[in-house]
């Protein structure tokens, strides 16, 4: 679940952090927890927003790139989290650690509906990670989980079909 700033989604976002927190903590690479967490609620974790959900987190104002580089890094810095990703939509994400930052693009895809294209992100995430995938590659698996639920309807979200295509031709590139 995307780490949200309303009621209802940080709610459960909340109890799917702890639930990771109990039961996936022999990830050591990691950790499912340290990668998936509600940034808001948790200073141990690394977390996943979208801009005005930075925003939110930080008190900063973001108005480009390098800012929201700057307010991820501030979390960073903060010890509040180990790394970010940062939805950008259709451009894709940024993911941001102590070792760097790195936008990474999305596919082209036609758009049917982008509801749940954020938490399919985060989904993709959280399976690569657990199939041992590093960070990096499990961002990318994220968002290609995103874009190919962009190309359902409504609460179809994404296909396994789709999202390892979509997957396969952003290693390519």
């Amino acid at each position: 679940m995307a780490a949200r700033v309303d009621g209802t989604a940080k709610d459960v976002g909340k109890q799917q952090h702890q639930h990771y927190r109990e039961h996936n903590s022999h990830n050591q690479r990691f950790g499912i927890a340290k990668i998936v967490a509600n940034t808001s609620a948790d200073k141990n974790g690394a977390g996943y927003a979208n801009a005005r959900e930075l925003e939110e987190l930080t008190g900063m104002t973001l108005s480009g790139d390098d800012d929201v580089k700057a307010a991820a890094e501030k979390l960073i810095a903060e010890g509040r989290t180990e790394a970010v990703i940062v939805s950008l939509g259709a451009k894709g994400a940024f993911m941001i650690s102590k070792e760097g930052a790195e936008h990474i693009s999305a596919p082209q895809v036609p758009v049917v509906s982008v509801v749940g294209a954020g938490d399919s992100l985060v989904a993709g995430v959280v399976y690569r990670l657990e199939q041992g995938g590093p960070l990096a590659e499990s961002v990318r698996f994220g968002i290609a989980a995103g874009a190919a639920a962009v190309m359902n309807p409504e609460r179809e979200l994404c296909k396994r079909e789709d999202t390892e295509r979509l997957f396969e031709s952003m290693m390519q590139d």
